[in-house]
């Protein structure tokens, strides 16, 4: 089941030449239909039977200031493997889709768009195992990156073979079933997604130490709007200390209203814009040293960072002048701590 599944898929998408631009199918195993519409945030009450193309009126009636509900249509691949069939869609390649998939066995996704982007993913009971795109095959994330490298074998996987046809092939490898047109066209149960929240921590740093810290751990276990103005205290004090600007006066005013809570005036403001400016001078200069330029950088980068924690400025050409949130600390811990912050903010921000 090597190249004659591949020549099965490559005829599959060069006869129905619209599916090379976008494909998004998943599968689970030992998972009931109404539990697959669930794992992707529908209503399996309401979900209707369509087949592909009246899924596809229904996107191509949709006023496009309205932006384009997702649809996912759920039918059998075998007694044990369902699957799913997005239109113009992608949420079965994200982890807080795939791992409630697979809390049973086993989930995988195969999805590409138009704009080159693609992925292959593949989870057991819970966990991600491996991703990876197909075009680049051998930089694999995941719990075991190597989880699939005996099915992999052979397929034409990389930028220079038919890596759409390869991920369908690897799909059927692990599954035993065969994607036909029939299967993609067929009239299915359909039903409107909502977006999945993102996991609070994500996989990666689940038994990360530094989220054992009172601070994070206060935060991940109660994440309230109240906590607001307490992240981007911690977090602009993280970028002075990591950036080294914490002997700018204008820096220690400005930490002084956040840890009060105060209005930042506008005169700290215009100076962290003329020591932002001055930096941004310096590293504009080609014939300044590669380590003074690196060094500028870091510290213009940094104070527009701190900046975008200080509470919106009544200013939008002083923020516009400013940059933004770009700055990511040098320190590991920092790091770690600096990225769960950002999405802890993301998170409450969603829900108030």
């Amino acid at each position: 089941m090597g190249e004659e599944a591949v020549s099965h898929y490559i005829a599959l998408l060069n006869g129905h030449a619209w599916l090379r631009e976008s494909m998004s199918v998943t599968w689970a195993h030992g998972l009931g239909e109404e539990a697959v519409f669930r794992a992707f945030g529908a209503d399996p009450a309401t979900a209707q039977v369509m087949t592909g193309l009246e899924v596809e009126s229904a996107l191509m009636d949709t006023p496009r200031d309205r932006g384009w509900p997702k649809f996912l249509r759920v039918g059998r691949a075998t007694e044990a493997w369902a699957f799913g069939v997005e239109a113009f869609g992608f949420q079965g390649s994200r982890p807080e889709v795939i791992r409630p998939l697979s809390r049973y066995g086993r989930a995988l996704s195969v999805f590409w768009n138009v704009n080159a982007a693609n992925q292959f993913m593949y989870a057991e009971n819970g966990r991600t195992m491996t991703w990876f795109e197909m075009s680049d095959p051998d930089d694999r994330g995941g719990g075991d990156p190597s989880a699939l490298e005996d099915e992999i074998a052979g397929l034409p996987f990389g930028r220079d073979g038919d890596y759409q046809a390869a991920g369908l092939a690897l799909a059927e490898r692990i599954t035993g079933w065969r994607l036909r047109f029939e299967a993609l066209a067929a009239a299915l149960p359909a039903a409107q997604l909502k977006p999945v929240p993102e996991d609070l921590i994500p996989e990666a740093l689940v038994d990360d130490p530094v989220l054992a810290g009172p601070f994070l751990a206060d935060l991940i276990a109660d994440p309230r709007a109240g906590a607001l103005p307490a992240i981007a205290y911690r977090m602009a004090e993280m970028i002075a200390e990591d950036a080294g600007i914490m002997g700018d006066q204008a820096v220690r005013e400005a930490l002084s209203c956040l840890a009060t809570s105060a209005p930042v005036p506008d005169t700290v403001r215009e100076r962290l814009l003329a020591r932002y400016r001055d930096h941004a001078d310096v590293a504009a200069k080609i014939w300044e040293t590669g380590e003074r330029r690196a060094a500028a950088f870091v510290a213009m980068s940094a104070i527009g960072g701190f900046a975008a924690q200080l509470g919106r400025d009544p200013d939008p050409a002083r923020r516009s002048r400013m940059g933004n949130d770009t700055y990511v600390p040098r320190r590991p811990d920092y790091a770690t701590e600096f990225f769960m912050l950002k999405r802890i903010q993301r998170h409450i921000r969603s829900i108030r």
